[in-house]
This record gives structure tokens, C-alpha cells and sequence, in this order.
């Protein structure tokens, strides 16, 4: 049976993966106002608070579709490293690699999507 500690920090794990989903959906998006409008990325300044606000944590900044599977890639590895863990929390341990298979094909979902919107030109022309 899971005790009280467990289970807390397997609803933390879960409301921390909905934010990355939800980050990288604003990733995306961010991204693709960026291409279509031409606009040039903000740098990012991890002095300023707001900005690490706003693009850090709030995902409003663009990046590359490349930095989607490479997303995807790292968070694989990570699922890799934690199989031999799994004896030692079994629960929260499938629950992270649960969660990472899902967020993997999220990330190359959407890093394909915004490769084919900035290849077309008639999006980049509008």
C-alpha cells in the first residue's frame, strides 16, 4: 500500500508534467508566431526576473523545431536512467516513465508540426 508521502509526491509529479505539457504546447506556439511574423527571438537573460517569468517558466519565446526532439531525446535518457530505480519506489518510478512516454511523441509531435509550417511558404509569405 502507498503511504501519504507517496502519494503526494506522485500528484506533484503529475501537476509538474501537465506544466511542461502545457509549457510545450506555448513553446510551439510562440515558436510559430515567431516564424510566420518574422519576428527576431528575444535573448534570454536569466538577470532579469520577468524574463525568466515569462520565458522560462511561461514558455512565451521561440526556439528551434530541432529543440523539440531534442526534448524528446533527453527526457528519454533520463527514463533510461531511472529503470534501475525502479525497485526502489516502484510506483512513483513507472509514473515518471509513464508520463515521459507520453511527453516524448508530445515533443516530436510538435517539433514536426512547426518543421512543416516553417517549410511552407505560404505560411512564411502571410
Amino acid at each position: 500500500m502507498l503511504d501519504r508521502s507517496t502519494i503526494l509526491l506522485g500528484i506533484l509529479i503529475v501537476l509538474v508534467f501537465i506544466w511542461r505539457f502545457a509549457r510545450t504546447r506555448q513553446l510551439y506556439l510562440s515558436s510559430l508566431e515567431a516564424k510566420t511574423l518574422g519576428v527576431e527571438p528575444v535573448k534570454f537573460n536569466p538577470g532579469d526576473i520577468h524574463c525568466i517569468i515569462h520565458q522560462g517558466l511561461l514558455g512565451h519565446r521561440s526556439i528551434e523545431p530541432k529543440s523539440f526532439f531534442i526534448r524528446g531525446i533527453v527526457l528519454a535518457v533520463i527514463s533510461l536512467c531511472l529503470l534501475p530505480f525502479k525497485h526502489y519506489q516502484p510506483a512513483l518510478v513507472w509514473l515518471v516513465i509513464s508520463l515521459i512516454a507520453l511527453y516524448i511523441p508530445w515533443c516530436v509531435i510538435h517539433g514536426l508540426m512547426l518543421e512543416r509550417q516553417v517549410s511552407r511558404p505560404d505560411v512564411l509569405s502571410s
